[in-house]
């Protein structure tokens, strides 16, 4: 997993949701941890892909619970720069 990937993830979880980035870990739950409600969770999906310039698959945004889970999709898609 790329360092760089789960900065870049953090600051936009932390920018969309009202989160410390502090408190933002790869092992954070999205709806347990940091309140993502399913509104929210989509929200921060779309301004991930906005900010990666990537595309989720619906398979894919079912799939996300955790900020590793987004890292991970990002960096697949990206070749983990």
């Amino acid at each position: 997993m790329s360092d760089e990937i789960f900065k870049k993830v953090r600051r936009v979880i932390s920018d969309q949701l009202g989160v410390e980035g502090s408190e933002i870990s790869t092992t954070s739950h999205l709806q347990e941890d940091l309140d993502a409600d399913t509104l929210s969770k989509g929200d921060l999906i779309d301004a991930i892909e906005k900010e990666f310039n990537v595309e989720f698959e619906p398979e894919q945004t079912s799939n996300v619970n955790t900020v590793e889970d987004l890292v991970n999709i990002v960096s697949d898609q990206l070749g983990d720069i």
